[in-house]
């Protein structure tokens, strides 16, 4: 099964890499974000630190230490290229990067899994339960 736009379509997976022309990864990450129900004072550090981090200098010293960056400067620079054997690999597969989850019920469908996933982490419910109650939701949601 393959996600296709909005609906869920039955295709194989060489059908499905036979509609996606070129060569295409998904990296995996989370964006930084601040919760608008915070007090004012928690907003502001929370605002001052994500400008701090953003920074060209602090991502600098960020690649140099091992970390992934997405400024494009910085993943090109030989600093970041010699920082780890791997991240030459990791700035070509950030040039390709696509979301395939680019999709408006994104959201619900990321509750359903993370849900189940800390369920399963918590010992609260089996790993096979989690997966197909991860399924159930999906299929749910994307029907709708």
């Amino acid at each position: 099964m393959a996600l296709t736009g909005t609906r869920l379509a039955r295709c194989s997976d060489e059908e499905l890499l036979g509609r996606l022309k070129g060569r295409f990864t998904c990296l995996g990450g989370q964006g930084l974000s601040v919760n608008a129900r915070v007090d004012a004072a928690r907003k502001t550090a929370a605002l001052d630190y994500i400008k701090w981090f953003s920074t060209k200098e602090t991502q600098t010293k960020w690649a140099a230490n091992g970390g992934f960056t997405a400024d494009t400067a910085i993943l090109k620079s030989d600093t970041f290229k010699k920082a780890a054997p791997y991240n030459p690999l990791f700035e070509e597969a950030f040039g390709m990067m696509r979301d395939f989850w680019n999709i408006p019920k994104y959201d619900q469908l990321l509750t359903a899994a993370q849900d189940n996933i800390s369920s399963t982490l918590q010992g609260k419910m089996k790993p096979e339960d989690a997966t197909k109650a991860i399924q159930t939701a999906h299929e749910r949601i994307l029907r709708r």
